[in-house]
């Protein structure tokens, strides 16, 4: 992959991302407003869209046709963070796959439950940013122009 096909391919990715935590959010914030059935089934679906979309991020990143693979290739010595991001991204997985399991299971009138599945969407929002933001500036400083002395 060049590096211009890598960038491409990040705006792209988080760009899908970015759109499916923007939904997500938007339906997770009306839970105090718009409790019902069509509420109840468009967090759902969101969510499910989103939790299908980042296991996708994670097969290509497991089939070696991640981000993150090009990023150590291109510089070794970032090995150490870019295993930390992609390790944060996987614990990201496991808290969407369980709370996937709480919006699934979610029935109007529990109001103490739909606070905390609201919070923990929010949580996992932040979550995400912060790792989207750390794995941004591993794939800057790989493909950043080297800087060098002069010989």
């Amino acid at each position: 992959m060049t590096s211009s096909q890598i960038a491409e391919a990040i705006r792209r990715e988080s760009g899908i991302l970015q759109e499916l935590l923007t939904q997500l959010s938007r339906a997770a914030r009306a839970l105090t407003s718009e409790q019902n059935e069509t509420w109840l089934t468009t967090l759902r679906d969101e969510f499910t869209r989103f939790r299908a979309h980042i296991h996708k991020e994670m097969a290509l990143q497991a089939a070696g046709g991640g981000f993150l693979s090009e990023v150590t290739d291109r510089r070794p010595t970032l090995s150490r963070e870019a295993e930390r991001v992609e390790n944060e991204y996987a614990q990201i997985v496991r808290l969407a796959d369980d709370l996937h399991r709480s919006v699934s299971s979610l029935k109007l009138g529990e109001r103490v439950i739909i606070e905390d599945v609201q919070r923990r969407i929010r949580f996992l929002v932040d979550e995400i940013g912060e790792v989207q933001e750390q794995r941004n500036l591993l794939v800057t400083l790989a493909f950043s122009l080297d800087i060098g002395a002069a010989d």
